[in-house]
């Protein structure tokens, strides 16, 4: 890769995660990298002349320095998705991440020798009318109104797939399908698979189970009446409120999310959702 630019965001609320983030910015500063930082953790670290807005930084690779929760925000404002993120491990939860912090600075040495692979993973798109947002783990449609459920129906290519009365309806990406999904019941999916996981949360009729559809497919949900108004977040913000008259859309997006993983570091699939499963007992 050359002399690559690196733009760096952290967690602020860690001392772990800004301690890391100083050792590789130092280590930057010593090769004669170009490199900006975030701007909230610019503050935190006093580097304010050095601080961009998330959603203009326009690095070669960005170092997200956290759990899953600072990944996905990165993802989430970063002006192109296909900018490629390299992930270190700091927090409880960091299945997306492979980097742990005592190899942070080995790991930057070997993406600034060029010595990585690229990952792309799907994302959803989410359209409303004229509003569009893209996730990566998950979609969830809930009520708006708290201790309410909701009516909805949901189809695919104008085939009705379920209609119900429930808590919420997860859309997951195969990457998100470890995350909420899972905790709500959903199956684990091989990483190798494309697709969306559909899990109904606490519907009414029991019968009711996951889906695991074709990514190809496009997915619309409906609520039917007297349903109250329902809340879409999308990778734990809020999206927008929807009413009956109005339709989500659920389908691949154009846009997919790239990562960049080092074989010498790179955890098993499996592997990290044994160490998942151990922590949760």
């Amino acid at each position: 890769m050359g002399q690559a630019s690196i733009g760096l965001v952290s967690r602020t609320d860690s001392a772990e995660a800004l301690n890391i983030a100083n050792t590789i910015l130092r280590y930057l500063h010593e090769k004669g990298v170009k490199w900006c930082v975030e701007k909230e953790t610019a503050n935190v670290l006093k580097l304010h002349e050095k601080a961009v807005p998330l959603n203009e930084m326009d690095a070669d690779v960005i170092v997200v320095i956290g759990g899953d929760g600072t990944l996905l925000r990165a993802f989430k404002n970063i002006p192109k998705a296909s900018r490629p993120i390299l992930g270190i491990r700091v927090g409880r939860s960091g299945f997306l991440s492979d980097i742990m912090p005592e190899n942070a600075l080995q790991a930057i040495e070997e993406v600034l020798k060029g010595n990585y692979q690229v990952e792309v993973r799907a994302r959803l798109r989410v359209t409303v009318n004229d509003k569009v947002t893209d996730a990566l783990n998950e979609a969830l449609i809930t009520s708006s109104r708290p201790a309410k459920v909701i009516g909805v129906k949901v189809l695919t290519d104008n085939t009705l797939i379920f209609e119900g009365w429930l808590d919420g309806v997860i859309f997951a990406t195969t990457t998100g399908a470890t995350g909420y999904a899972l905790s709500a019941n959903g199956p684990v999916v091989d990483p190798d698979l494309d697709v969306i996981v559909m899990v109904p949360i606490n519907p009414l009729n029991l019968s009711l189970r996951p889906f695991v559809i074709s990514i190809n497919k496009r997915l619309s949900l409906k609520l039917v009446e007297p349903s109250p108004p329902a809340n879409i977040i999308v990778d734990g913000y809020s999206f927008l409120n929807v009413g009956v008259k109005e339709t989500v859309n659920i389908f691949k997006s154009p846009q997919p999310a790239t990562f960049l993983r080092l074989h010498a570091y790179r955890r098993d699939f499996y592997e990290k959702l044994r160490e998942i499963r151990m922590r949760m007992t």
